[in-house]
């Protein structure tokens, strides 16, 4: 008897926990009840990154920049070779206090090539933080506004490594570059319509003209 009154209990119990919803603190704001069928989509932000005409010019002047700077620490590092083969060639030749100043030389050429090239390594990655925070700044916004035109619920990186898999039916990322581009090119220009969000039960609102 009393291993049934147990089990009665038990289920009671369990009953109890399934059809009671939760308690209700005086004072506290009741949770917003979840939508039913959200809209999810995904972009490839490496391909965004790779193809958008904002991240194209911007990798450009890194290009160039980068370019012109190998090309001015190449031409010292030439000198400094140029001049440590001078030295190694006639140094049999040369009185000691000639032969120590001349190392002294080289010592101090080669110390300017090396701080040269560290600074030219850590201007490099400044502007190559501040190519991304210029993505970002406009890249973030026009998510959010396209999620809002095209009533978007969730907006997923495709090439992010948590991204398992996404269904080709769900991206977005042709969409999302032609905006981009639209935005950088000139005012006025054809908006792009967004592909139909898989899984919606209506028809997408088309972006604003």
């Amino acid at each position: 008897m009393r291993k049934i009154a147990l089990a009665a209990l038990l289920l009671a119990w369990l009953a109890a926990c399934k059809t009671a919803g939760p308690e209700k603190v005086a004072g506290q704001p009741a949770p917003k009840p979840p939508k039913r069928n959200p809209v999810v989509v995904v972009v490839d932000v490496e391909r965004i990154v790779k193809e958008t005409k904002m991240s194209q010019e911007i990798q450009n002047e890194l290009t160039a920049w980068g370019q012109d700077m190998q090309a001015q620490l190449q031409a010292k590092a030439e000198t400094f070779k140029q001049k440590d083969a001078e030295f190694r060639a006639e140094a049999m030749r040369l009185s000691p206090q000639l032969r120590d100043q001349r190392i002294r030389e080289l010592e101090a050429m080669q110390q300017d090539l090396q701080q040269l090239q560290a600074q030219a390594q850590q201007e490099f990655e400044r502007r190559q933080s501040l190519a991304g925070q210029k993505m970002s700044e406009k890249f973030e916004p026009l998510v959010r506004t396209l999620a809002g035109e095209n009533g978007w619920d969730v907006v997923l990186n495709k090439a992010a490594q948590n991204t398992i898999f996404a269904n080709d039916a769900l991206d977005q990322t042709d969409y999302v570059i032609q905006r981009l581009n639209s935005a950088a090119g000139s005012p006025g220009s054809k908006e792009p319509a967004a592909a139909p969000a898989a899984g919606s039960q209506a028809s997408q609102p088309e972006p604003s003209k």
